[in-house]
């Protein structure tokens, strides 16, 4: 018998949203006098980003210990616009989740903080629409790959793991997610997605 799937997991940034964050880096680069190197170097050391991901940083802390590494005088407001001026919607991968709603149970499951979860629900609200449950880590207090996060979505979802496709264009994250028994599709570009899930059985018919 085929297999019958009743749910779908996107992630978020560079599935559905494009984020550039070498934006980010080049900003702190230009602000610190420093090489882009060693701006990333000083945003990513000691695993600063991730905490700030899974909330164990409120925004005035991670923006307080970004300008102490780079040793600058640097305005929230400031930091704010840098941090959010990173994203493009991806139009094809947003078609194909429109002909999927209404179908399935639509999760998204981002490691994301609240300074860009904020910003996105403010700017790219079209973008949450089609979904029934929004799981980012930065509320949840854990992200990606940890079974913790996807047992989450899960249950948020009422789907088991078995009746549950997972898509992620980050390869660890969908190993992740086949380790614990759903079906991963690594995401690579919505005509790729397109005959993956037409393959599942999950995507039918032309595109609209």
């Amino acid at each position: 018998m085929p297999h019958t799937y009743t749910t779908i997991i996107f992630d978020l940034g560079n599935v559905l949203l494009f984020h550039d964050n070498d934006r980010i880096h080049r900003g702190l680069a230009d602000l610190a006098g420093c090489s882009v190197e060693e701006a990333r170097r000083r945003l990513y050391d000691g695993g600063l980003w991730r905490a700030f991901d899974e909330g164990r940083l409120t925004p005035a802390a991670f923006h307080a210990e970004l300008c102490r590494r780079l040793g600058i005088a640097w305005e929230f407001e400031g930091f704010v616009r840098l941090w959010n001026g990173i994203f493009t919607p991806n139009e094809p991968a947003l078609a194909l989740v429109e002909r999927l709603r209404g179908r399935y149970r639509l999760v998204i499951l981002s490691n994301t903080n609240p300074v860009h979860l904020a910003h996105i629900r403010a700017a790219h609200g079209r973008i949450l629409a089609p979904f029934d449950h929004v799981v980012a880590s930065c509320e949840a207090g854990c992200g990606k790959p940890d079974p913790a996060a996807f047992r989450l979505a899960l249950e948020l979802a009422g789907a088991e793991p078995r009746e549950t496709v997972f898509i992620d264009d980050l390869e660890p994250y969908v190993h992740a997610a086949e380790g614990l028994g759903l079906t991963g599709v690594p995401f690579t570009g919505a005509p790729q997605l397109e005959r993956a899930l037409a393959a599942l059985g999950v995507l039918t018919g032309p595109a609209t």
